[in-house]
């Protein structure tokens, strides 16, 4: 426990300059989070990072970033041509696929589900959460964070005090439906408390209509990480954040979050 806080101490309050400072500087970090998360999927899934079909993904990892850096998602190549995050995954696939024949399946189509979720689903979470952080503002990003952060904390003490009732025993034997509802209860109390301090929202419903969605997506994110674990029969991602795991066992619920709030973007 000891371990643990320390970590939290530390990496928290670098993470925290590092999210007010914004720009490049976030951006970096965040880019660098990305790597190591995609290491971890990598890894998680057996396969060498010192790959080329590895090699690949991060190269088209970095365009993804590239594109949401420069907003629109699209990536100027050249004058004459122009890529969009939909077709940067349509030529991922089409290049992985024609890999698998070259390589005479030494890289099979088995592979390309972790590829997938380490190039698209990290990226576009993390990628997400800078873009955010530009175009929506720090009180924005501190909203969605502090929920985050108010439904784990909630869900573990509501659960360790009141839990009963399993909540998906197969993936996750430790989580119950009380606490996952009191997680929702706390993260609620969490945008209400930041929307009273900072008013990222023009209205109450505005913020509670987030907060209750982000604070179910959290809950769904980390759920997914579970299921990823339990299949490739690991304990933790990683071991970068002594006492947490790995960049994915931290930021799971972070990286959902975001990928839903780039659909609804989109809706």
């Amino acid at each position: 426990m000891r371990q643990r806080v320390i970590t939290a101490a530390i990496g928290g309050s670098l993470f925290i300059v590092f999210l007010i400072l914004g720009g490049l500087w976030f951006a970096l970090l965040i880019f660098l989070l990305a790597v190591l998360a995609y290491r971890e999927m990598i890894r998680m899934a057996g396969i060498p990072l010192f790959f080329a079909p590895s090699v690949l993904g991060l190269v088209f990892l970095l365009a993804l970033f590239w594109s949401f850096l420069h907003d629109a998602n699209l990536i100027q190549v050249s004058p004459l041509l122009i890529i969009s995050t939909e077709t940067l995954f349509v030529l991922f696939m089409v290049l992985f696929l024609f890999i698998t024949v070259v390589t005479k399946n030494r890289v099979t189509s088995d592979h390309l589900g972790p590829y997938l979720l380490a190039v698209f689903y990290i990226g576009i979470g993390f990628a997400q959460f800078v873009s955010a952080r530009e175009t929506e503002g720090l009180a924005f990003i501190f909203f969605v964070l502090l929920v985050i952060w108010a439904t784990d904390s909630g869900a573990y003490f509501i659960g360790r005090a009141f839990g009963k009732r399993k909540l998906c025993p197969s993936i996750s034997p430790n989580k119950t439906i009380e606490g996952s509802l009191g997680g929702i209860v706390f993260g609620l109390m969490g945008g209400v408390l930041i929307q009273f301090f900072t008013a990222p929202f023009v209205l109450y419903g505005e913020a509670l209509s987030l907060a209750l969605l982000v604070s179910v997506a959290s809950q769904a994110g980390d759920l997914i990480e579970s299921a990823l674990k339990r299949y490739y029969g690991v304990k933790d991602s990683g071991t970068l954040l002594p006492g947490h795991g790995g960049v994915l066992d931290r930021f799971d619920s972070l990286i959902f979050v975001f990928v839903l709030l780039f659909l609804l973007e989109r809706f």
